[in-house]
């Protein structure tokens, strides 16, 4: 991972990818306590890429697939309520391998000077994390990457002791048109409004 950690270094590139995932979960196995049963480690079961041209100010193109995991196909009762996702999609769905083919190729189509971003750098890891379980490339290595919850931290002045997760940022920046919805396409093209929500607030001199 080649880490992005300033506002200046956005100016040496054309575009931003905006990612977000979603993955399997359960009541006692999750983020919170960092899904500690290693049967049940988080698949992806849902992601979303939004490219974002800077020179024409939207985004131009977008990735988005339901994936089936490949350990625990069956989602729990909490994932499906918690996500929203019905079981009949990650049935139909395809594997995580022919998934990560299809956004290599999708990649491949864009721009090569653009940097990849997500909130927080949990999703990049688990996105590595689940390619190497499946012993698949991952086409996100070695890319550029931000880490937005991190550079939202620091442009604000808050540390570790006082956490703000996503919603709290948001209400921080005044922005309110849009919640998180725990859907992968829509929760990465919503970053967008973070950042330009860290430029509008800070004043700060770099273009998005």
């Amino acid at each position: 991972m080649k880490k992005i950690n300033s506002l200046d270094d956005f100016k040496l590139f054309e575009a931003i990818i905006y990612f977000d995932l979603e993955y399997t979960c359960w009541g006692d196995n999750n983020v919170k306590n960092n899904w500690l049963d290693v049967k049940r480690p988080p698949e992806i079961i849902q992601m979303g890429f939004a490219y974002y041209e800077k020179h024409k100010n939207k985004i131009g193109s977008a990735f988005s697939s339901y994936v089936k995991p490949k350990k625990n196909p069956i989602l729990s009762s909490y994932c499906k309520r918690l996500l929203n996702i019905e079981q009949r999609l990650i049935c139909k769905s395809h594997s995580l391998k022919k998934v990560v083919y299809s956004l290599s190729k999708w990649l491949n189509e864009l721009s090569i000077n653009y940097f990849l971003t997500s909130w927080g750098q949990e999703d990049y890891s688990l996105f590595s994390d689940d390619c190497f379980r499946q012993d698949i490339p991952n086409p996100l290595s070695n890319k550029p990457y931000l880490d937005l919850m991190r550079l939202s931290y620091d442009t604000i002045g808050l540390s570790d002791v006082k956490y703000m997760d996503r919603e709290e940022v948001k209400k921080y920046l005044t922005i309110h048109e849009n919640n998180h919805v725990h859907d992968a396409l829509k929760d990465a093209i919503e970053l967008k409004d973070i950042l330009n929500g860290l430029k509008k607030k800070y004043n700060e001199q770099f273009v998005i």
